[in-house]
């Protein structure tokens, strides 16, 4: 059940297809039925965790599409703007899970990195050293090249990105990656970083060329055109 709302609400907050990014009402409803969830079963951590995960993600709604629909990535966003009502929602969820004094599972560790999200005031702010140990524990409980990828930008943004595109360039054989446009997507975005502009160039083109979202494709053919101006 608890997969069936996070699938639902991540549907909501980044469209699969069609020309709108994100659904919100999707999202909202979602929410409803994990906090529903919540109060039924009290004593479930990842049900909080879920929950958790979710208020804190939708605290950033108002901030992740321009004034045109066009998508705004997270270090770019407003943090000013984001609801603070909702993220306090979130940690408090997330506190409920630790709570109960079992380990964390995969939804109260995505929410514990969300969270550290939402506590950086400032994109400099964020401990990355965290939000890649806490994926390093995700990794453990669910493993997964999504989130080996997602481990990947984290030690990155810690590290530096000539570590972190050495783990991606490890990925791109992976079966379950090979229609997955954020592979090509994070490999431009750490190939642009390091100066190697025409490769980033053409990994930016790659990612416009496979996903079906109309905003994502214009975001990705947006930046392989600051890549080419670049070189």
């Amino acid at each position: 059940m608890l997969e069936v709302v996070y699938l639902m609400y991540n549907e909501g907050y980044s469209a699969t297809s069609g020309g709108n990014w994100i659904r919100p009402t999707l999202c909202q409803e979602a929410l409803r039925l994990g906090r529903m969830l919540a109060e039924a079963v009290q004593g479930e951590p990842e049900v909080h965790g879920l929950v958790a995960l979710m208020e804190i993600q939708s605290s950033r709604f108002k901030t992740r599409i321009g004034p045109s629909g066009e998508p705004v990535l997270l270090m770019d966003q407003n943090r000013a703007l984001w609801d603070r009502l909702l993220i306090r929602r979130g940690l408090a969820a997330l506190e409920r899970a630790r709570s109960l004094g079992r380990p964390l599972g995969p939804y109260a560790l995505q929410a514990a990195i969300a969270a550290c999200h939402a506590q950086a005031k400032a994109p400099g702010d964020t401990d990355w050293a965290r939000i890649a140990a806490l994926y390093e524990a995700l990794s453990r409980v669910a493993p997964s090249p999504v989130v080996e990828l997602n481990r990947a930008v984290a030690i990155a943004m810690a590290f530096g990105p000539a570590i972190g595109l050495r783990i991606v360039d490890e990925l791109n054989d992976e079966p379950a990656l090979r229609d997955y446009y954020l592979l090509p997507s994070v490999r431009g975005d750490l190939l642009a970083k390091l100066g190697r502009m025409e490769e980033a160039r053409a990994a930016f083109e790659r990612a416009a060329s496979m996903t079906q979202n109309v905003p994502e494709q214009e975001l990705m053919r947006r930046r392989a055109a600051e890549c080419a101006e670049r070189q």
